[in-house]
């Protein structure tokens, strides 16, 4: 994190000037209550009226928090604003004029990317997709190591710096590539392609590598990772390239994509890992380029915003992209809830169907607040989806993503999970905690109680064998999962909401769903109705305070059409 803008606030009450305050921490609440870091002496200020806060990059920002009569900078009203050196605060009869002495830092200068050119060449054989071939095994070290990459690349700023990684990941003695460059290319040029260097090509040498002509076309004209080979005695699982006169094969995996170019990684590799494995290999790490890439061009274009509303919305809009829509699948009906407590947030709530047909949900906790806690979440995102589409059950992906966390997680960081795995059909679950909320289950009248649930401690402190327990979410019955910002909420007299009063909210909730009404509110039935309605009271019983916590949260709910008993039946507690 960069040092924070020493920031000055010259306080004037009316014409008068009332005192001086520097700016120190990261956070100071303005407003008449007398526990407010900054007491503003009027009856038209609320008790906690807006705050002053640091970001990331150490900048001074005020924000408004939700009172009556509003905060002003420079005579218009404001949600949020970034201080700059002369800005007026109006707040009731009190200006607040900031002033600061930016402390100097290095500017970081771009590395240059690394160039030459190729050569073109005609080719005859066959070319196929990942889809055309067998579906390939990945050995878990092999996704041990895309993992640790997406998490160097969403901590390297450079683009230049992240394409070279991609080639040194390509032409390491993990992935056995000879070669390795990212080119780009014209979307309508397919007669006469003259592909542009991006990247490349590692390692080098004074003879430009060969590039197969048909190959590219065959990416350009699907958008699709695809596999060559110019041998023809190659395994089974491989397929045929006439490009070079020495026995070679190759993958091309899209890397990036506009209206008008492509850009493509392209590895050589020798004839027998001209595989199904490899090609998947290959098109992962792509993937997680391409990912990184949109984060950083996305956190870059927020950095340049110079009016905060659009900044703070399109960072939110990038945290709220990783946040699936609801929906249904197999009897199931889901929904979601997700609120950052300030610009971005540390959450990472996810469901979606596995490739056996069940439900994995799980809500996750950073622990931290801001970007870098944004980043990490992220990265789970993208680490979780990775080793879920490889088929590993719940138990072994827990224990991978610990020992991932273990290696990569700041001395300081570590991250709370509720994870399971349901079979709508059967209504079968495992679940695994480790250091989180209990999640629960709740009858169609209410009743409520903790899921049978594997305990952990905290992801990224140990290494750890990891184990899941077993339960049921029977039909007609609720399962949810939180995250600490629900229990720990805070209304206007610091009274927390606690376990039992989540417990006792989502209990109301579901049970007036099924009846139709609780008190003059009608509740729908679906997921989506409930977790609207949760968000609701949620923010009712919070009030005025300050938001102090990311909350998040996914609610299941099995449809009452199916099997209705079991051999162990649960036991609900009120």
């Amino acid at each position: 994190m960069n040092a924070a803008i020493r920031g000055v606030l010259n306080i004037y009450k009316g014409d008068v000037f009332a005192g001086r305050l520097h700016l120190v921490g990261t956070r100071l609440v303005l407003g008449r209550s007398p526990d407010a870091d900054v007491v503003l002496d009027s009856d038209t200020a609320s008790r906690q009226h807006a705050e002053l806060a640091t970001d990331e990059r150490g900048r001074w920002w005020v924000r408004d928090l939700n009172s009556v009569n509003g905060t002003l900078v420079n005579n218009a009203e404001v949600r949020a604003h970034m201080l700059r050196a002369g800005d007026v605060i109006k707040i009731a009869n009190f200006e607040l004029r900031y002033a600061e002495a930016r402390p100097e830092r290095p500017v970081a200068r771009p590395m240059p990317l690394h160039r030459t050119r190729v050569t073109i060449t005609d080719g005859s054989g066959v070319i196929r997709a990942l889809r055309e071939l067998e579906t390939p095994k990945i050995d878990a070290s092999h996704l041990s190591n895309l993992i640790e990459f997406s998490g160097a690349l969403l901590a390297t700023e450079g683009e230049g710096e992240r394409l070279r990684a991609l080639c040194e990941l390509m032409v390491s003695g993990t992935f056995h590539g000879t070669s390795a460059v990212v080119l780009r290319l014209k979307r309508r040029v397919l007669d006469r392609m003259e592909p542009e260097v991006l990247y490349g090509p590692l390692p080098a040498s004074p003879v430009p590598p060969y590039i197969s002509r048909s190959a590219l076309r065959a990416v350009l004209s699907n958008e699709s990772p695809v596999l060559a080979s110019n041998t023809q005695n190659a395994r089974q699982d491989a397929v045929e390239m006439s490009m070079m006169v020495t026995e070679m094969s190759a993958v091309v995996c899209p890397v990036g994509k506009t209206d008008t170019t492509i850009d493509l990684l392209y590895v050589t590799l020798p004839v027998r890992y001209g595989t199904a494995e490899w090609l998947a290999l290959s098109s992962l790490a792509a993937e997680q380029f391409e990912q990184a890439q949109t984060a950083w061009v996305a956190r870059e274009l927020a950095q340049r915003q110079a009016v905060v509303e659009e900044e703070l919305a399109r960072a939110n809009e990038i945290q709220m992209a990783l946040v699936p829509s609801d929906f249904s699948s197999g009897g199931v009906d889901i929904g979601f809830g997700f609120e950052p407590s300030k610009w971005v947030g540390g959450d990472y709530v996810d469901a979606f169907e596995t490739p056996d047909g069940r439900i994995f949900l799980t809500v996750m906790d950073v622990c931290g607040k801001g970007l870098q806690a944004a980043l990490i979440a992220t990265s789970l995102h993208t680490s979780v989806h990775l080793l879920m589409r490889q088929g590993l059950e719940l138990a072994a992906l827990v224990k991978t993503l610990n020992s991932h966390l273990v290696r990569t997680l700041p001395d300081d960081s570590y991250v709370t999970m509720v994870a399971a795995v349901l079979d709508p059909a059967t209504g079968a679950l495992e679940c695994v905690n480790c250091g989180h909320p209990p999640p629960l289950m709740i009858s169609p009248g209410g009743l409520s109680r903790e899921v049978n649930a594997a305990e952990h401690v905290p992801l990224g402190f140990i290494e750890m064998d990891v184990v899941s327990a077993e339960d049921r979410l029977l039909p007609g019955h609720l399962l949810a999962a939180y995250s600490d910002g629900l229990s720990e909420l805070e209304n206007e007299a610091e009274a927390q909401l606690g376990s039992e009063g989540v417990a006792r909210m989502l209990s109301e909730l579901f049970r007036a769903s099924r009846s139709g009404v609780v008190g003059r509110a009608a509740v729908g039935r679906s997921s989506t109705s409930l977790a609207a309605a949760l968000r609701e009271r949620l923010e009712g019983y919070r009030g005025q305070a300050v938001v102090g916590d990311d909350t998040s949260f996914v609610i299941a709910v099995r449809s009452a059409a199916g099997p209705t008993r079991m051999q162990t039946q649960p036991t609900f507690l009120l």
